[in-house]
């Protein structure tokens, strides 16, 4: 039994877990956690704030040294969702370095609702039974389907206690029309967004909802009125949906005061509970769900797994021996004239990711720039001119910090060498025609402010998860439509980014009609027009 530790930074606090693990089972030794509030003020910028990012690492580091006491094979530090979201992540990364000098790894919302699920599913309790996982976090909501303690299908949705407190930002104490208002959205929320996803992954049986998260554990410590955290007592609990819709209420009723001192809520958590809270009422509300049921295991336990079955147990010191270099190097010459016909491939697959990363900061960078720009889609821009003013290409990358189109010497000149760049994916083979060159095409259909009679505000768009913003350019355009998308770049596909910010990857059959050589229009996943 190998002893493993994880540090999980949140958008709303930093955890550590210790544990021993062995075969899939975990023996918790140690848990703490800090508040540290690193997605304050952070949804109208998208930058986290310097207070925010130091605090963080203050804690990070003194929850490595903790860690290190229990000399753990290994120890990890991980961030989720405003980490993940950041315009200025690389702030975060480095400060984390230079107190610990450990390095921080940014999990995907994929990555997150995998591991959510994983570490739900260990409880032998739930190893056969099919579950709706929904790990409540401050900045997003992971939500993962899966039956038999295999995973399905996950997604995170960009709805986290943090966030909708600073989205709304009720009166102390809070309104009863304040809490309408909020229940109103996530009901319109879940009818559009996480509904779809969740019905299209059943298989017809009724699943157990299991909620998991900061949430999920106050929820469960209210209930029993722990004043101190307690796993045994928490896991497991049953809340009906009754009780839950009138626990949301009474919490919504109360001055922050008052909550602080209801037994069983630490008082820092006071404010953004009424937010989790209100998100677990609207799933079973939307779901029609009697109960949930919470679990105090998810990301971290997940984690946990999976470094028992992919990390590294740590480095042998002592040195190789003669025999053992020589049948080490037979061994290498053998995989490699097994593996090399496959590097192609895996070269190919991570030039696709690097195409999607660039598309994911053109999401993150779209919503920073709304923030500023009275929630407005930034200019289409023409990109036929020799000398570009406006355009997405010059406010995005602006937003982000890096060079903008018109600093680029290839975007008029076919010789010179493509400079690193969201700009640029690394798998289109694509070159300047003397004008322009624009490996990524926005969405002519969405019209932005680079007309005057055409402003468009991305709160109007009514399904911004199936409406296409950015995508793999078949051309050299700025802007297009359908007609324009690559049909073979990444995998006999092409890589989307949508307007709320997340990336898919289709295949050409998904979009591409061949018998008339032009887009599709008719997969509900990929809409054009909004």
């Amino acid at each position: 039994m190998a002893t493993r530790a994880v540090i999980d930074i949140g958008t709303n606090s930093v955890k550590l877990l210790v544990g021993e693990v062995s075969q899939g089972r975990i023996n918790p030794l140690h848990e703490s956690s800090h508040q540290t509030r690193l997605g304050a003020g952070f949804y109208e910028t998208h930058q986290l704030l310097p207070d925010a990012i130091a605090k963080t690492a203050e804690a990070v580091r003194e929850f490595v040294e903790k860690g290190r006491r229990f000399e753990p094979v290994s120890l990890d530090v991980i961030a989720t969702s405003a980490a993940r979201d950041a315009v200025n992540q690389s702030e975060l990364v480095e400060a984390i370095h230079r107190a610990t000098g450990k390095d921080l790894t940014v999990i995907s919302g994929d990555q997150e609702a995998e591991w959510a699920f994983s570490g739900v599913a260990s409880d032998p309790r739930l190893a056969e039974q099919t579950l709706l996982v929904m790990d409540i976090g401050g900045g997003s909501t992971e939500l993962v389907v899966g039956a038999n303690g295999v995973r399905r299908a996950g997604r995170s949705f960009q709805v986290g206690s943090v966030r909708l407190l600073e989205k709304f930002r009720p009166t102390d104490p809070p309104t009863s029309r304040e809490r309408e208002d909020c229940l109103r959205w996530l009901r319109n929320f879940f009818a559009e967004e996480i509904k779809p996803f969740v019905r299209e992954h059943l298989d017809g049986k009724a699943p157990i909802l299991v909620s998991t998260g900061g949430t999920a554990s106050i929820l469960g410590r209210l209930k029993w009125k722990l004043l101190t955290y307690d796993r045994g007592k928490i896991e497991g609990t049953i809340l009906s949906a009754r009780e839950l819709a009138a626990q949301t209420a009474q919490l919504w009723s109360m001055p922050l005061e008052a909550r602080k001192q209801l037994p069983g809520m630490p008082p820092s958590r006071a404010d953004v509970i009424i937010m989790g809270a209100s998100i677990l009422e609207a799933a079973t509300e939307a779901f029609e769900f009697p109960e949930a049921r919470i679990s105090t295991r998810g990301l971290r336990f997940g984690a946990l797994l999976h470094e028992e079955k992919f990390g590294s147990l740590g480095i042998m010191n002592r040195a190789f021996t003669l025999i053992e270099l020589l049948v080490t190097i037979a061994i290498i010459a053998i995989l490699a004239s097994i593996l090399l016909p496959a590097m192609a491939n895996v070269k190919a697959k991570s030039r696709g990711v690097a195409c999607a990363n660039n598309l994911r900061q053109f999401g993150i960078a779209l919503h920073a720039y709304a923030a500023d720009n009275d929630d407005y889609f930034p200019p289409e821009g023409s990109g036929t001119s020799l000398n570009p003013q406006t355009g997405w290409y010059i406010a995005l990358p602006r937003t982000m910090g890096v060079q903008t189109y018109n600093e680029m010497a290839w975007r008029t000149n076919a010789a010179a060498p493509l400079t690193r760049s969201p700009l640029i994916c690394p798998a289109n083979t694509n070159r300047s025609n003397g004008f322009n060159l624009f490996h990524y095409c926005l969405n002519e259909h969405i019209d932005g402010t680079g007309s005057e009679d055409r402003q468009t505000r991305i709160s109007s768009i009514s399904r911004p998860s199936h409406v296409v913003f950015l995508f793999d350019n078949g051309g050299r355009a700025a802007r297009a439509q359908q007609n324009n998308v690559h049909t073979n770049l990444h995998n006999t596909g092409a890589n989307f980014s949508f307007v709320d910010g997340h990336v898919n990857h289709f295949r050409n059959v998904d979009y591409w009609n061949f018998k008339t050589d032009k887009g599709r229009t008719n997969n509900p996943s990929i809409v054009w027009i909004p």
